[in-house]
C-alpha cells in the first residue's frame, strides 16, 4: 500500500504543470559550439526586412497550434502583437489512393482524402522597434490522423484499455473553433461501443498504458507512417508548403529564413530533399538558420542505410535526410557559408538523440531541462515538448553571439 500510495503521489508531481522550469546552466554538446553560431535574437535585432520563421511541427500533433507557445515567448519577450487569427491554405495533394493496411482502405471517399489534407497557418509578428516576424506553421497532422484513429487507438480497446481523449478527436469530437478540422474517422456507434464496454484484457496498468498511448500508439507510430510508403505524400505536402514559404517573401524583399522544427517534423522536411520537392531545397538553401527541438535522427536514419545490398534488386532506396543536407551544401552555390543547425534535447526526453557532425554545416547539441526530476523520474510529454515555455531555451534562441 505504501509503494502504492508512493508512486501515485510521484505520477501525481510529474503531471503538475511546471511553468519556468529552467536549470542553471546551458550545457553544450558539441560537435561545435553556440559561440561559432548566430541566434535568432541576433536575426531579429539586424533584419531590414522580415524574418521568416517555417514552424514545423513532431509527431503526437493532435491539432492546429503548435507554434502556439513560441509566437507568445517572442511576442513577450520583443513586446510585439501578433496578426490575430491566421491566414490559412489547404495543401492538395493530388487523387485518392487506394491506400490499404490488412485489406482494409484507409480512405474510403473522396471526403475523406480531402479531410486529410495538411495545411499552413500563416502569422505576422510585429515586434516593438519595428521588426516583423512571419511564422509559418506547417500542420501535417491530418494526413496521419485516420490511420491512428482506426488502426491503432481503436484496436487498443481490448488490449491496454481506451484512449478517451484520442478516441473523441476521432469521431469529430473535438472543441471549437477547430471543429471543422476533425473528420469523423470513426463512427459514434463505434466511440460508444469502445468507451461503454470494458476491455477484453482488463486493460493495462495506468502508468504502462498511459506512456504506450502517448509515447507509442499517438508518437512513434507517426515515425513508422513517415518511414514507409506514404512518406510520398509528406513530402508532397512539404513541397507545397516551401513553395508557401518561398512565396511569402514579402515584395520580392530579401528575408531571412529560419526553420524551426519540432521532433520529427525535422526528419519530415529534410527527407523531403530525398523527392521531387524543390522548394524545400530552394527554401534549405536559403536557410542559414536551424533549429530543433527534439529530433529522432540518429533512431530513424537506421532505416535508411546506405550501400547495403538491394535483394529487390530495384532502384536504391531513400537516402538519408542529414546526408542530403550535406550534399545540398557542397553543390550549392546559394547556399549560406555557415548554416547551422542547433539542436535542443531534454536528457530526459526518450524521444529525442543527438544530432552528429555534418560537414559543411555547424551543429551544436546543446542539453537543456523541460521536466523536473523526481525520485529518478521526470515527465516524458513535458521532456519532449516543453522546449518552447522553457526559459532556458529562450537563452539559446535570443541570446546575442552573432558567430561567424
Amino acid at each position: 500500500m505504501k509503494r502504492f500510495l508512493a508512486h501515485l503521489v510521484i505520477l501525481a508531481a510529474l503531471a503538475l504543470p511546471q511553468p519556468g522550469l529552467t536549470q542553471d546552466r546551458i550545457i553544450e554538446g558539441g560537435p561545435q559550439t553556440l559561440a561559432d553560431t548566430r541566434s535568432l535574437g541576433d536575426v531579429i535585432r539586424a533584419a531590414t526586412a522580415p524574418v521568416h520563421v517555417s514552424f514545423v511541427h513532431g509527431m503526437r500533433a493532435e491539432g492546429p497550434g503548435a507554434s502556439a507557445a513560441f509566437r507568445s515567448g517572442l511576442l513577450r519577450r520583443f513586446r510585439g502583437s501578433g496578426s490575430g487569427d491566421p491566414v490559412r491554405r489547404f495543401l492538395d495533394l493530388g487523387e485518392r489512393p487506394d491506400a490499404a493496411i490488412g485489406g482494409r482502405r484507409i480512405w474510403a471517399t473522396d471526403p475523406d482524402w480531402a479531410a486529410s489534407r495538411p495545411f499552413v497557418d500563416r502569422y505576422t509578428l510585429r515586434l516593438a522597434g519595428g521588426a516583423v516576424v512571419v511564422v509559418d506553421e506547417v500542420n501535417w497532422w491530418p494526413l496521419l490522423f485516420p490511420i491512428k484513429c482506426r488502426f491503432i487507438v481503436l484496436p487498443e480497446h481490448d488490449l491496454s484499455g481506451d484512449d478517451e481523449e484520442h478516441l473523441r478527436l476521432c469521431a469529430g469530437h473535438a472543441p471549437a473553433p477547430n471543429r471543422a478540422l476533425y473528420h469523423p474517422w470513426l463512427t459514434d456507434e463505434e466511440l460508444r461501443r469502445a468507451l461503454d464496454t470494458p476491455s477484453r484484457s482488463g486493460g493495462g496498468a495506468s502508468a504502462n498504458a498511459m506512456l504506450k498511448r502517448e509515447i507509442l500508439n499517438w508518437g512513434l507510430a507517426d515515425a513508422v507512417i513517415a518511414l514507409g510508403p506514404m512518406r510520398q505524400y509528406l513530402h508532397r505536402a512539404m513541397q507545397d508548403a516551401f513553395e508557401i514559404a518561398v512565396e511569402g517573401q514579402v515584395a520580392g524583399r530579401a528575408q531571412d529564413h529560419i526553420l524551426i522544427a519540432e521532433s520529427l517534423g525535422s526528419f519530415v522536411v529534410l527527407d523531403a530533399l530525398n523527392s521531387h520537392a524543390p522548394a524545400v531545397g530552394d527554401y534549405l538553401e536559403r536557410t542559414r538558420d536551424i533549429y530543433f527541438f527534439a529530433n529522432q535522427f540518429a533512431l530513424l536514419e537506421l532505416a535508411r542505410i546506405a550501400d547495403a545490398p538491394n535483394a529487390s534488386r530495384r532502384a536504391p532506396g531513400p537516402q538519408s535526410p542529414l546526408g542530403q543536407l550535406e550534399a545540398l551544401g557542397e553543390v550549392s552555390a546559394a547556399a549560406p557559408r555557415h548554416r547551422q543547425i542547433i539542436a535542443l534535447s531534454d536528457p530526459s526526453d526518450l524521444l529525442t538523440y543527438r544530432v552528429p557532425e555534418i560537414r559543411g554545416t555547424i551543429v551544436v547539441n546543446v542539453y537543456i531541462r523541460n521536466a523536473r526530476r523526481i525520485f529518478g523520474l521526470a515527465n516524458p510529454m513535458r521532456a519532449h515538448t516543453g522546449h518552447a515555455d522553457n526559459p532556458t531555451v529562450w537563452d539559446v534562441l535570443l541570446a546575442p553571439r552573432d558567430g561567424e
